[in-house]
């Protein structure tokens, strides 16, 4: 598929492994609040961006399985085929000790915009549920849950914090792009108002264990 820009967003890949062996990628995408020039983001707003990044989603990270393992955050400008890039080493392991349940068994957290319709909302998939915090019917304790909930909440609190070391940068706003649209095509986004987590585990084909 061709390059569609979208002005003032930047994507950010936050990779890793579970077990040492299964790819994990989880993919945000990020305005800077009030931007209203859309300008192209710097090698270095992507790296503050990704600081920031960072440190919220560590507020996710305790709560899925220690097999997992995020090692990097990519990020590159989505105002042009040629914008910015950026590449972050990290060291984020998961909190949780007991058992996870197969790696194409995921958390999902829901990103709402406040918009109806499928496409005016996001989802995060997180790896590393673990089996003693779900059921039989693959729901998740309702305690679980809420914790995960707020956590979600944190993200959105952390990206759009004012300027301190630990959080450096500009607020940002996490965003859902739609479709590509005009002529030429530019892709739009929509700030993300809530977070939640679902009350049942989500699947991913992609991470099913590779065939041998």
């Amino acid at each position: 598929m061709p390059f569609v820009a979208a002005p003032g967003t930047a994507q950010f890949v936050l990779a890793g492994t579970f077990a040492n062996s299964e790819v994990v990628v989880n993919v945000i995408h990020l305005q800077r609040k009030n931007d209203a020039a859309f300008l192209p983001w710097t090698q270095s707003e992507l790296n503050n961006a990704s600081l920031r990044l960072g440190v919220a989603w560590q507020r996710l990270v305790p709560l899925i399985s220690n097999n997992v393992r995020y090692s990097e955050i990519r990020s590159r400008d989505m105002g042009s085929e040629t914008g910015a890039v950026n590449l972050l080493s990290v060291a984020y392991q998961g909190g949780q000790s007991n058992p996870p349940i197969p790696p194409s068994n995921s958390l999902l957290i829901q990103w709402r915009t406040g918009a109806a319709g499928r496409g005016a909302n996001g989802r995060s998939y997180l790896p590393g549920p673990v089996e003693v915090l779900t059921d039989d019917l693959g729901r998740l304790q309702e305690n679980y849950r809420n914790d995960l909930t707020i956590a979600a909440q944190g993200v959105l609190t952390d990206l759009g914090a004012a300027s301190t070391a630990l959080l450096p940068g500009p607020p940002l706003d996490l965003v859902i792009l739609h479709r590509p649209k005009g002529s030429p095509q530019t892709r739009s986004a929509t700030p993300v108002i809530t977070g939640r987590a679902s009350n049942l585990i989500a699947t991913q084909r992609r991470r099913l264990p590779q065939r041998t």
